[in-house]
């Protein structure tokens, strides 16, 4: 990834096209593969609670689903 990247920063250059700064261009290249492998943070408890609330509600919805389909098909 990073060969190719460099490889594509240089491009207009090597073509005559245009400029090439090893400094930005080692910046941008460093700062995509820092931000690939970076930690993120996790979630916020909030966003996590909403969440499993929510996925409890899928899951009953389901449940009284089946439980209607199950009843339909003992008639």
């Amino acid at each position: 990834m990073i060969f190719g990247a460099i490889e594509h920063q240089t491009w207009a250059f090597l073509r005559g096209e245009g400029d090439f700064s090893v400094e930005d261009s080692a910046m941008g290249i460093t700062d995509v593969v820092y931000r690939g492998i970076a930690v993120r943070p996790s979630p916020e408890p909030a966003d996590v609670n909403d969440a499993l609330v929510r996925l409890e509600k899928i899951a009953t919805t389901f449940e009284d689903g089946l439980k209607k389909l199950a009843e339909r098909q003992r008639r």
